[in-house]
């Protein structure tokens, strides 16, 4: 049999009734891997795009309504026959005619509350395919709805450039982003299994918030200004490298293996995510006050990827239950905003105490 990969979406009326773990019980149960998940809030732009097949049906805005009603759980599921595997465990999308058993006949609600959602079984590599370009269009949606953070990290980290830097800070910072999401697609399965990665990780995305924190001079010198680019760009890099982690899964699945659909759909990202961060930073300009703002969701961020380790997720959830762990998720997100307000602060502080562009000598007193 072929090991495939299938991209789940558990939907707001499973979160809402705390019934993420019972699915995820019968999803391994049935020999399927869980091979990673993460928590979104979907807009209704985005819900729309997702589910445009369906514009035409009468039932399309009611369920567009449900899908932004709450949370929802996008995952990636591997073994054998994934694809038509998990869409049995599914089962009908009528709970009253699903096969007792399935995950809809045993914890679904209605037809229209029927918790989960699935990939189909269509082809995706071929590019003459109405298929293929279906996902090309999925994965536009997942990389918009998943590239917010990066935007809000590129838009930080170029503000100070000069004004003839900024457009290459934009455009390297979203190259830079759609690359490593290309990159960890092959390896992202393994990576997000590794203990504490995903703590270094959110350690690291803390210590890049901070820092978004304390300003540039920016300096119309033209050796200086490229400096002062390129250190943006290690920036955007590193952060880029941590929350690609759990950004690229869902994009990963609806891929399955298809390198040409991968990159047609993450390139056409690139505009978008260019034009998310061009607007995110005329708001830094005309408002600082969402540069502090900014930075507080960066740290939000890093304290969520630290608690949804492998290592730290599954052991308060073996000993305390699932419900207890995101407790614990969402009071480690804000500990992580609060960290990065109070070390950037103070880092902020201490760099606008020290003089600027005064000569040494000068600034110890000498002649």
């Amino acid at each position: 049999m072929a090991i495939e990969r299938t991209f789940s979406i558990i939907k707001p009326d499973a979160t809402a009734r705390s019934v993420t773990g019972a699915i995820n019980a019968m999803i391994e149960k049935s020999g399927l891997r869980i091979v990673a998940q993460k928590r979104v809030r979907m807009s209704r732009d985005q819900t729309e795009t997702f589910y445009a097949v369906h514009r035409q049906r009468p039932f399309f805005g009611e369920l567009v309504d449900f899908m932004i009603s709450g949370p929802v759980v996008v995952q990636v599921l591997e073994g054998d026959n994934a694809v038509m595997a998990y869409r049995d465990l599914m089962g009908a999308t009528d709970p009253a005619k699903a096969a007792p058993g399935t995950i809809r006949k045993e914890l679904a609600k209605s037809i229209g509350e029927n918790s989960v959602h699935g990939s189909d079984a269509a082809s995706v590599n071929d590019m003459g395919h109405a298929a293929f370009w279906a996902a090309v269009l999925q994965i536009v949606f997942i990389n918009m709805l998943l590239s917010g953070d990066n935007a809000i990290v590129i838009a930080m980290a170029c503000r100070d450039l000069p004004q003839r830097q900024r457009f290459w800070g934009l455009v390297i910072g979203a190259g830079a982003a759609v690359l490593l999401r290309l990159v960890f697609t092959g390896i992202v399965g393994q990576l997000m299994l590794l203990p504490y990665l995903k703590l270094v990780g959110g350690l690291a995305l803390v210590y890049v918030a901070a820092k978004l924190l304390v300003p540039e001079r920016a300096d119309e010198n033209k050796v200086e200004a490229v400096a002062q680019l390129w250190r943006a760009v290690r920036i955007v890099v590193v952060a880029d490298i941590v929350m690609s982690l759990d950004n690229v899964i869902a994009v990963a699945a609806i891929a399955q293996g298809s390198l040409a659909l991968l990159a047609i759909g993450l390139v056409a990202s690139i505009p978008i995510i260019i034009a998310g961060a061009a607007l995110i930073m005329v708001m830094l300009d005309r408002f600082p006050i969402f540069i502090w703002a900014g930075a507080a969701l960066l740290g939000w961020i890093a304290g969520d990827v630290m608690a949804t380790d492998p290592a730290v997720f599954g052991y308060i959830s073996a000993k305390l239950g699932e419900i207890f762990a995101r407790q614990v998720e969402f009071a480690a997100a804000g500990a992580g905003a609060l960290l990065v307000i109070g070390v950037g602060g103070l880092w902020r502080q201490l760099s606008l105490s020290k003089p600027h562009g005064v000569p040494p000598g000068e600034a110890a007193g000498g002649n």
